[in-house]
Order: C-alpha cells, then sequence, then structure tokens
C-alpha cells in the first residue's frame, strides 16, 4: 500500500472540482455577493483551496449558527477540509499503528475506538459551538467510526468461508 499513491488519486479526484467550483466563485462572487465581501474572501477562497476552510472560519469567527445572515460563498467547503485533513493524516496514523500494534487488528482497532471516543469527548472539552463543529479532532469521531467497523468486519468474509469449507468437509 502506497501512501503517497493514495494521496494522490484523492487530490487528482477531488482537486479538479474544487478549482472550477473556487474559479467560478471567485469570478461570481464579487459581481453577486455583497460588496464588503471581496477582502475576506479572498482568504476564504484560499483556505478552501488548502482545505482549511474550516479552520479558517473558526478563525475569523463566522458562526455556523449565522450561516443565513452573511455566508462565505464557499462556506460549504468545510466539512470537505474537514475530510481531507482526516485523509491526510489518517494514513500515517494507520501506518504507525500497525508498525507501533505488530500487525495486530485488534491493537489497531482499540486505539482507532480511543481516538473516536477522545473525539467525542473534545466536543464537550472546547469552549465554543463553532469550535465543536469546525474542529477537525471534533469532528473526527464520524470517520473514525467507519474506521473502526472496517476493522471489526475485515477479514471476516474469510473466516465465513472457511468455516462452511471445514462443515461441509465433516
Amino acid at each position: 500500500i502506497s501512501i503517497l499513491r493514495f494521496w494522490e488519486r484523492r487530490f487528482r479526484r477531488l482537486l479538479p472540482a474544487a478549482i472550477v467550483t473556487l474559479s467560478a466563485i471567485a469570478l461570481l462572487a464579487p459581481r453577486l455577493g455583497p460588496p464588503d465581501a471581496s477582502g475576506s474572501l479572498r482568504f476564504d477562497l484560499l483556505s478552501a483551496l488548502g482545505y482549511g476552510a474550516n479552520w479558517r472560519f473558526l478563525a475569523a469567527d463566522q458562526s455556523y449558527a449565522a450561516l443565513f445572515v452573511a455566508p462565505s460563498p464557499v462556506q460549504h467547503f468545510w466539512s470537505l477540509s474537514i475530510e481531507e485533513q482526516f485523509y491526510v493524516a489518517f494514513p500515517l496514523l494507520l501506518a504507525g499503528l500497525t508498525i507501533l500494534g505488530r500487525n495486530r487488528r485488534a491493537f489497531v482497532t482499540l486505539v482507532l475506538g480511543a481516538c473516536c471516543a477522545a473525539s467525542v469527548a473534545m466536543q464537550f472539552v472546547v469552549s465554543g459551538y463553532d469550535r465543536a463543529y469546525y474542529g477537525t479532532d471534533t469532528r473526527a469521531a464520524e470517520i473514525l467510526a467507519g474506521a473502526v467497523l472496517a476493522c471489526l468486519v475485515v477479514g471476516r468474509e474469510r473466516r465465513a468461508l472457511a468455516w462452511r469449507r471445514t462443515a461441509t468437509i465433516v
């Protein structure tokens, strides 16, 4: 498994659509949006392109609760940013856990489960709803839960097949 090839495939699949979308927003937003938004738009576009929009909106105090007041035209990139940040960090975490746990799936599953629980706990520890909403660490639980389930299910089909073969022989 090549982490670099995984990242390359992710960016080749997502980046062209993101560039087209962000280019269209860059061209149309100054003409269709509020006149005073052009200064923040530049930073919003760059953060969306770099998959850091969630942290940009948090740093700029753009509350998700005020989404309908004066939203950024790239507001929807916050969730894609969290997902891409996860896909950059997760392969490294998984590789490290696999090495550290000597390729034992139970160890990897346990640590990923603990990370998932820690992410849920962070939602109650951090200050403010926006921080809990936009934070990569507080939103990772959803994706980590899927990783834990994948660890629990992987190999199950092979064991079931081996059991059927054994039962047929007996």
